[in-house]
């Protein structure tokens, strides 16, 4: 891009953007995001903010044809009812354990799986039929069990495909399929927990919000004891102890690294006249652990 036309590109970035936050601010879609989006992208071409050849060398086309065989296998599924058969194998199961917990907690899990696999709308159309008739006979208020589909429709991470933005993601970060699934799957794990905590709090939402402020509280208090009450010294044996840490689950990932867990402070080391940890320390850390 042209610096002298950096300006305009961004003017229209933002007119874009602001054409969606208008629309939905009102509840009127003044225009839809595709036709403006090739509107802004042809406006950018007229204004020369850049040249044909690079439009077409920002056209990533692998992302484009996985998308597509991820639609036709979302699409295969769907017709021959294998998602179906699968969303009350799970349900079914639920309802053989019983309790509002067990319920909630499936249907979660299995829209979850479904979106790995198909679109977050297909899934969510398969399962919420499903989760409807699952909360009238488990006697659950149906306004939580649409909440457990909704969260569940949203949940694509494990798959690089399982979500437009994750190819965007996996191409222009040269990532692989394994680095999803490791970062994944513990977030499912943690989301998992997040929704049995919010939904089988039922009305009383007080005690997912106290839940969120006392983490968001230690993720704030954490670094600011870290930084303003731990002595240099003190610092150091936490770096050195997180190392090890970092070392020993990278072995466990079975990735080899030199730079450990991370340091949390960068002045820290110099301050005490550690200058000589190196990442030879990190490594011998890590084996003593």
């Amino acid at each position: 891009m042209k610096r002298s036309k950096m300006w305009i590109a961004l003017l229209l970035t933002v007119a874009m953007v602001l054409t969606q936050i208008i629309g939905g601010a009102t509840g009127d879609e003044y225009i839809h995001l595709w036709p403006c989006a090739m509107l802004t992208a042809g406006a950018m071409l007229a204004f020369k903010c850049l040249s044909a050849d690079q439009a077409r060398s920002c056209v990533d086309w692998e992302v484009y044809i996985c998308i597509a065989f991820a639609f036709a296998v979302s699409t295969a599924m769907e017709k021959t009812k294998l998602a179906q058969a699968i969303a009350e194998l799970f349900v079914g199961l639920a309802r053989v354990i019983g309790g509002q917990t067990a319920a909630l907690s499936c249907i979660y899990l299995v829209t979850a799986l479904l979106s790995e696999l198909l679109t977050n709308n297909a899934s969510a159309a398969i399962m919420w039929p499903i989760a409807a008739a699952a909360a009238e006979q488990l006697g659950i208020d149906i306004n939580i069990m649409s909440v457990a589909v909704m969260l569940g429709g949203s949940a694509g991470w494990i798959l690089p495909y399982s979500y437009q933005c994750n190819l965007m993601v996996y191409a222009a970060g040269k990532y692989k399929t394994s680095d999803f699934v490791k970062i994944g799957t513990p977030y499912h794990v943690w989301l998992l927990a997040g929704v049995i905590l919010i939904l089988n709090s039922g009305r009383n939402w007080s005690t997912p919000i106290i839940a969120s402020m006392v983490f968001t509280g230690i993720v704030i208090i954490v670094p600011a004891l870290y930084e303003y009450v731990l002595s240099d010294e003190q610092k150091l044996k936490v770096d050195k102890k997180l190392a090890s840490l970092g070392a020993a689950i990278s072995k466990l990932l079975g990735r080899k690294t030199n730079k450990g867990f991370g340091t949390l402070s960068s002045n820290s080391f110099h301050s005490v006249g550690a200058d000589e940890f190196t990442s030879k320390d990190v490594a011998a850390g890590g084996d003593r652990a």
